[in-house]
């Protein structure tokens, strides 16, 4: 997705020119050009990155080239951070309440009892919540590294999960 093209003195990205289909289960990528005025284009830039192309109309068929090890593990981290960065978010959606239940029992409108009800229900959905994006995000590592790789990426990793 990050190919560009200069068109008319403007760079426009390749999603500006066509869509890209990407299957996970499938072993190729599906370009469907827009405009047929511009398939030469894209096949030139995709050719100078030595990328298996077959046509087919206004498809580019593109047979996904294998990925190492290492590339395999820089997705990992992707996905990780994205997990990370999806709990810091949940965390800062649970102290929302907590924070509004503390302010009110301050101002008086609210007793300590239900202050405290209040706190224990967002911790205790948040660890629900917390579970289940944990569990989402090991079972897509998994799909991605295998099974063999898998374990070994969880030997490596004690803290992971």
């Amino acid at each position: 997705k990050k190919l560009r093209f200069n068109i008319n003195n403007r760079y426009r990205q390749i999603t500006d020119l066509a869509e890209i289909k990407n299957e996970i289960n499938d072993n190729f990528f599906k370009i469907i050009v827009y405009n047929s005025d511009y398939q030469n284009l894209i096949l030139n830039e995709l050719e100078n990155l030595n990328l298996d192309i077959k046509i087919k109309g206004q498809f580019l068929i593109i047979k996904k080239p294998s990925l190492t090890f290492n590339q395999i593990m820089t997705i990992v981290d992707e996905i990780e951070k994205h997990k990370s960065k999806f709990l810091s978010k949940c965390t800062k959606a649970k102290l929302d309440p907590i924070l509004r239940a503390k302010n009110a029992l301050e101002n008086e409108f609210i007793d300590q009892v239900v202050s405290k009800q209040i706190s224990m229900n967002c911790q205790k959905i948040f660890e629900q919540k917390e579970k289940i994006i944990n569990d989402i995000t090991n079972k897509k590592i998994e799909k991605l590294l295998g099974k063999e790789f898998y374990e070994k990426f969880v030997i490596e990793n004690p803290n992971f999960g």
